[in-house]
């Protein structure tokens, strides 16, 4: 419509829809998203100590009950489907274990030398660590 094509009108009504900077992390947008009843709150409203998503919790519940039983029923066929499993992923990924410890050491490296390896963790600045740098 007037010149505008399909997925330019998609797009500028995606932006209209948007929120903007300051509503997009409050708890009213959030809210908004959600299905209610799908979370289970554990203390008040207005001072929530745990929320949980029961349907998440229990379709792991279910699937941890299923391997703990099938397991304790027959152990045997466990013992061996774990060894068969460990002797697998140890000759098929051991290039993955070694090379994802690699990533996070250069990642520490980098956080070392950039500007956050200044960075103090403290209340605020003239607060004295507790622990050196070599602990």
């Amino acid at each position: 419509p007037n010149g505008v094509s399909y997925a330019e009108h998609i797009l500028g009504d995606l932006k209209e829809r948007l929120p903007t900077e300051e509503e997009f992390g409050t708890e009213e947008h959030v809210r908004q998203h959600l299905r209610p009843g799908r979370f289970l709150r554990i203390g008040s409203e207005e001072a929530p100590l745990a929320q949980l998503n029961w349907v998440v919790s229990l379709i792991a519940s279910l699937f941890l009950w299923i391997f703990v039983i099938s397991c304790a029923v027959v152990p045997d066929d466990a013992r061996l489907a774990f060894a068969f499993s460990q002797t697998w992923i140890t000759q098929n990924f051991t290039w993955l274990y070694i090379g994802t410890n690699d990533a996070w050491a250069f990642f520490f490296m980098w956080q070392c030398f950039s500007r956050f390896g200044k960075m103090k963790l403290a209340r605020n600045e003239s607060e004295k660590p507790e622990f050196s740098d070599s602990a």
